[in-house]
């Protein structure tokens, strides 16, 4: 054997054993990214809530943060500490008068009881002030409250597991819309 022969053998030897630790190291590579994309789907789903106008992705305490953010709340604080067990995630956002609660329970059912409670509350307070222009719809796993009374406004909402709830200074009504709208609630 000549020593270009030698060379190319040397050559393909090695090529061939990259190539035995290549292959199945991009196999295994596309089975986690398979896997992965599986499990984000099933995650996405767990959270997706049909309505009667499509559906909605129920909203994390981060998408919460992120949202109030954008509407010009900065003094944002945890509350899980000072909630009830039945209790999983509780953030508070306060800005000027304005104070904005996203609370998401472990169970649906403790999130509708919480539910059906605030909105009673600002029932109540809008019957009081002979408010008739409230606003308010419910299906299974989607259901709202909004009022204006006087110069305050309220709003709470919940979907699935998840309960929003608002009081605001009348003119600072636009930003619990948006926060609402941002998370698409």
């Amino acid at each position: 054997m000549d020593k270009e022969q030698a060379i190319f053998s040397a050559e393909k030897k090695r090529t061939g054993k990259i190539l035995m630790v290549l292959i199945p190291a991009t196999v295994v590579m596309i089975i986690l990214a398979v896997i992965a994309g599986v499990y984000a789907n099933m995650l996405d789903n767990e959270r997706k809530v049909e309505t009667s106008d499509g559906f909605i992705i129920t909203a994390t305490s981060d998408s919460f943060i992120s949202a109030a953010k954008k509407s010009g709340y900065e003094e944002i604080y945890n509350e899980k500490e000072n909630m009830p067990k039945i209790v999983k995630s509780a953030i508070i956002a306060v800005k000027d008068d304005d104070l904005i609660r996203f609370l998401e329970f472990k169970k649906t059912d403790d999130a509708k009881s919480f539910f059906a409670l605030k909105a009673r509350e600002f029932k109540e307070e809008a019957k009081k002030a002979g408010v008739t222009d409230a606003k308010e719809r419910r299906e299974e796993n989607y259901t709202y409250y909004t009022a204006s009374v006087e110069s305050k406004y309220m709003h709470v909402v919940r979907v699935k597991n998840t309960v929003i709830f608002a009081t605001a200074i009348e003119k600072n009504k636009a930003n619990v819309e948006n926060i609402i709208k941002e998370l698409k609630y």
